[in-house]
């Protein structure tokens, strides 16, 4: 036996171990199949499975970065009420989250814009409120 024969061997074993896993991650997709909602199609082949699995997994995603946008601007409205340190802070992280969520592609470009329109347009009179009372 030579002494490349090993590592092929390894390698051999970690590909089949890879194809083992991702065989067991397809019959458990196939086994939630039954958890999907009423209308929705079930993936045939692999490469429909593996789509369907990737999208569940990019919705759960978006959801959690939207809730964190939306989080981050309920937080601001309610900073409105306060000083102007924590409005700053509010403001600075609402409008960060809302780019963020923007570059992911998470929401729209528009909607970002508007979200950030709506939010400058709330700093301002609350800052211009507070300069002249």
């Amino acid at each position: 036996m030579h002494a490349g024969r090993p590592l092929a061997s390894a390698g051999k074993a970690l590909r089949a171990i890879v194809r083992l896993t991702f065989i067991l991650r397809l019959k458990d997709l196939l086994s939630a199949g039954s958890q999907l909602r009423k209308g929705d199609n079930m993936a045939k082949n692999r490469s429909a499975i593996k789509r369907a699995e990737l999208s569940k997994e990019r919705a759960v995603r978006n959801a959690s970065q939207r809730s964190a946008m939306k989080t981050a601007i309920r937080k601001f409205e309610e900073a409105l009420k306060s000083d102007q340190a924590t409005l700053d802070a509010a403001f600075n992280k609402a409008t960060r989250l809302v780019d963020k969520a923007a570059a992911k592609g998470t929401v729209h470009p528009n909607t970002r814009d508007h979200k950030k329109a709506q939010l400058a347009r709330k700093f301002q009179s609350k800052t211009n409120a507070s300069t002249t009372a």
